[in-house]
Formats: structure tokens, C-alpha cells, sequence
């Protein structure tokens, strides 16, 4: 395993706790709102279920990123499993670019609405007036982690450190990652 690799696992598991802490509050943010409105009603927290729509829109998008260090996506094994080695590989060439392209426009179109909110200043209307740029930048930061990720899925699989499983759809790094976090 290289200096680079251990990096990039090292950067899942850190997504991987970042998104665990964001479901964590929403999910607590959520029982604390109903609880309250049970027990206090009235109590005037109007902000609970704009926090906790953030952090998961956060968490989701983070989660596509660490999907994509672990070759986790959907793909169509009818087709997968009718491709020899040459074949899967040329494939895994193809959809990581195609991959690296959508998430370059992806980056790029969220963070023009990241400066237009931040021009704008957008503002929720609960009584926290969040800035929006917090929620649309979730966009442009979790596709720029999908970025490193699939770039680093491209040197992989151009070091030949990529072998394809033949009976499953899955592609194992050589390095032995642990993915057990």
C-alpha cells in the first residue's frame, strides 16, 4: 500500500465519521423536535428541521463520494460479467471519466450557486437565518472529494493495482485496504 493509498483511506474513514456525526444530529435534532412539540408546544424552535435538512443533504452527498473509493456504485452485471479482464477494465476507464466529467460540472455549477447565495445573501427564514451557501456548497464540496477519489481510482487501475472478482461486480484493490470502519 503506498503513502497515497493509505491517504485516501484514511480520508473514507474521516468522510465516513463526518457523515456518522451529521446523521447522529439530525436524527437527534428530530426525536428533540418531536419530544418538544409534545411536551412544549409552542416552544418556538423553528429551526430544528432546516438544521437537520442540511446535515443529511451533507451527509448524503459526502456518502456519494465515499461510495466511490470503495467501487460501491450500481453497475448492470449482465453486461459487467459478459466483458473479459481487457474488457471490464477498458469500462472502468470509460465510467470513471465519464464520472470525472460529471462531477467537474457538478463542482462547477454548485459553486456558481454558492456565489450567487453568497451574493445575494440568502438567508432561510427560521429565526437561525442560516446562510444558504452552507447548503449548496454540500454540492460543490462533496463532488470535489468524488474528484480526488475517482482520480485516485484512475491511477489504481492505470498501476494495474485493480483485480476483477469474475464471479462478482466488485473490483478489490491490491493494497488490502480495511474498509471494516
Amino acid at each position: 500500500m503506498t503513502a497515497l493509498d493509505r491517504f485516501f483511506d484514511g480520508l473514507d474513514t474521516l468522510i465516513g465519521w463526518v457523515t456518522a456525526t451529521l446523521l447522529a444530529v439530525a436524527y437527534a435534532l428530530s426525536v428533540f423536535g418531536v419530544v418538544e412539540r409534545y411536551l412544549i408546544p409552542g416552544s418556538g424552535t423553528d429551526w430544528l428541521m432546516e438544521v437537520v435538512v442540511f446535515s443529511i443533504i451533507w451527509a448524503v452527498l459526502l456518502s456519494v463520494a465515499r461510495i466511490e473509493h470503495r467501487r460501491a456504485h450500481i453497475r448492470m452485471d449482465i453486461v459487467w460479467r459478459t466483458f473479459g479482464d481487457k474488457g471490464k477494465t477498458y469500462s472502468e476507464y470509460a465510467v470513471l471519466l465519464l464520472g470525472l466529467m460529471f462531477s467537474v460540472i457538478l463542482v462547477y455549477s454548485g459553486w456558481l450557486v454558492v456565489q450567487d447565495a453568497i451574493m445575494w445573501d440568502e438567508r432561510t427564514d427560521s429565526s437561525l437565518r442560516l446562510p444558504y451557501w452552507i447548503y449548496y456548497l454540500s454540492l460543490a464540496s462533496a463532488f470535489s472529494v468524488h474528484i480526488l477519489f475517482v482520480l485516485h481510482r484512475l491511477t489504481l487501475l492505470a498501476r494495474n493495482a485493480v483485480e476483477f472478482d469474475h464471479g462478482d461486480l466488485s473490483a478489490e484493490i491490491a493494497h488490502n485496504g480495511d474498509y471494516s470502519d
